[in-house]
C-alpha cells in the first residue's frame, strides 16, 4: 500500500513554501527519512533533502528529526520545501523567432538546434517557450488579464482543494484516533475478563483438586464435611486432581 500524500500552499512573509504531508503506510519497514522522504518527491536530491532536515523544514508527528531517523507505521511527515517562483513561473522573455506560420490555432517556428524547448531543471529562461509567451502577449495585450484571472480562479481552486482536503485528513485522523481508543478499550476489558476468569478457576472443586487437596464423597455422592457423616463398613470415594481412590472406612 502506498502512503497518502497531502499538498497545499503556504505563504511565508515574500516566499512560498509546498507543504507536503505524507503517511507511512502501516505495512512500512524501517527505512530512514532522508531515503524515504526522497522517494516521493521527484527531483529530490539526498543532499538538498538532509540540508532541509537540518534546517528544520521536516517533521514527523509535529517534532523536527535528524537525517537517521528510522520511519515507523503511521508516522506523519510533513516537509517545507521552498518554491522559487522564478523556478515554477512562466516568465515572457523577448526573443527572435523564426515564425514560419501562425494563425488563431497553429504556430510553426524553426526553432535553433541548441535551444531548449520548455523550462526544466537547469534551464528555467531562454527556452522556446518564453519566447513564445512574450510573442503572443505583444499581439494580445488582453491576454494578460485573462492569464490573471485564470490564475485567480487556480489560486482560489487550489486553497478551497487544500481546505476540503485537511478537513478530510483531520476527520480520517479523528476516526483513526477513535479506532486506536476503542482499541484499547477491548484490550482492557480482555484483560480484565482474564482476570475475572482465573478468579473463577481458583474458586473451582478442580482448582482446589490441583492444589492437592481431596474430596470425599459418600456411595450417594453426597460430599463427606465431617466424620460423622460416615459410619464403620461405609464405602467412601476419594476423589484426586487426575483419578480417584475406592475406601471402606474402619
Amino acid at each position: 500500500m502506498s502512503s497518502e500524500q497531502e499538498i497545499s500552499i503556504e505563504e511565508n512573509n515574500e516566499e512560498v513554501y509546498e507543504r507536503l504531508v505524507f503517511m507511512v503506510d502501516k505495512g512500512q519497514e524501517p527505512m530512514r527519512i532522508d531515503k524515504w522522504v526522497q522517494m516521493r518527491i521527484e527531483g529530490m536530491t539526498r543532499n538538498k533533502l538532509q540540508n532541509g532536515i537540518d534546517a528544520g523544514f521536516l517533521t514527523v508527528n509535529g517534532k523536527v528529526v535528524k537525517s537517521n531517523y528510522k520511519t515507523r507505521p503511521f508516522d506523519e511527515v510533513v516537509y517545507m520545501s521552498y518554491v522559487n517562483p522564478d523556478y515554477t513561473e512562466l516568465k515572457p522573455e523577448k526573443m527572435d523567432l523564426d515564425i514560419v506560420y501562425e494563425d488563431d490555432a497553429v504556430m510553426v517556428i524553426n526553432k535553433p538546434a541548441n535551444m531548449v524547448v520548455h523550462p526544466g531543471i537547469g534551464n528555467y529562461t531562454g527556452t522556446l517557450l518564453n519566447g513564445v509567451a512574450y510573442h503572443l502577449l505583444s499581439q494580445n495585450p488582453d491576454l494578460n488579464e485573462e492569464l490573471a484571472f485564470i490564475d485567480a480562479l487556480r489560486t482560489r481552486a487550489k486553497r478551497t482543494l487544500t481546505m476540503r482536503l485537511e478537513r478530510e485528513s483531520d476527520r480520517i485522523k479523528s476516526l483513526f484516533d477513535r479506532r486506536i481508543a476503542f482499541v484499547h478499550r477491548i484490550k482492557l476489558a480482555e484483560e480484565d475478563l482474564q482476570h475475572l476468569l482465573a478468579r473463577v478457576r481458583s474458586l473451582s472443586p478442580q482448582s482446589t483438586l490441583e492444589r492437592g487437596y481431596a474430596v470425599v464423597q459418600r456411595a450417594d455422592g453426597q460430599a463427606v464435611r465431617k466424620a460423622n457423616d460416615v459410619k464403620n463398613g461405609d464405602r467412601v470415594r476419594i476423589r484426586l486432581a487426575e483419578d480417584s481412590l475406592d475406601a471402606t472406612i474402619n
